[in-house]
């Protein structure tokens, strides 16, 4: 009785400091991509800080479609689907942050359609907002850069907490195109605080219990 009475407050004490962290962001999946859109893939945060050159309209939008948004082992992907009259000249910017620094390598990808000129992706990744440097990152602050990929670019480097996307899109033809962000996937360890918390927790439980056998 008395090993199953420890169980039952040890899990309690648990079940409380977990939930005391929980996270409750909206998934990315199905979202209009709009000027303050925040969204989350596992513990990364999307946050849209500029969309432009999408048509108003009933029939013109750009957003995060299935089946390729989402997140797996570490690797997020967001898929743009777009709905208007071609072309367009669109610019997103976005950062993407994480719980800690720990993203390596951002893939941008498109495929063209047949349509002359062809569309083109100008994009760059930035260790600071272009945003607050006129649109534009600073040379000395370019983590990459890639100029109209043909199916697929990849390009590795930080690891970072954060990063800014900054999209220049000409489509004419396309109709969707994405991008992935990859982090290093290393077993998490608990932070003394968590170590602090559970000591205390099964402290607590271990008086209660004791005094309740006194009883």
């Amino acid at each position: 009785m008395k090993i199953r009475q420890v169980l039952a407050f040890a899990a309690l004490v648990i079940g409380l400091g977990t939930a005391s962290v929980a996270k409750a962001d909206p998934m990315c999946v199905n979202q209009a991509v709009t000027a303050g859109l925040a969204c989350s893939l596992g513990d990364l945060t999307f946050t849209f800080e500029a969309v432009t050159g999408v048509p108003s309209g009933n029939l013109s939008s750009i957003s995060l479609i299935t089946p390729s948004t989402g997140i797996s082992g570490g690797v997020a992907t967001l898929e743009f689907g777009l709905l208007a009259t071609y072309p367009l000249d669109i610019n997103l910017v976005y950062e993407v942050s994480s719980t800690s620094a720990d993203i390596t390598q951002l893939d941008s990808a498109f495929t063209n359609g047949d349509l002359t000129p062809p569309g083109s992706i100008i994009e760059t990744a930035c260790s600071v907002d272009p945003e607050l440097h006129g649109g534009i990152c600073p040379a000395a602050d370019v983590i990459t850069s890639f100029t109209n990929p043909p199916n697929t670019l990849s390009a590795t480097f930080g690891p970072e907490s954060n990063i800014w996307i900054d999209k220049d899109i000409t489509d004419n033809g396309f109709s969707e195109f994405e991008d992935t962000v990859h982090e290093t996937t290393t077993p998490a360890i608990p932070e003394p605080s968590s170590f602090a918390l559970f000591g205390t927790g099964l402290l607590a439980a271990a008086g209660a219990l004791r005094r309740r056998l006194k009883a």
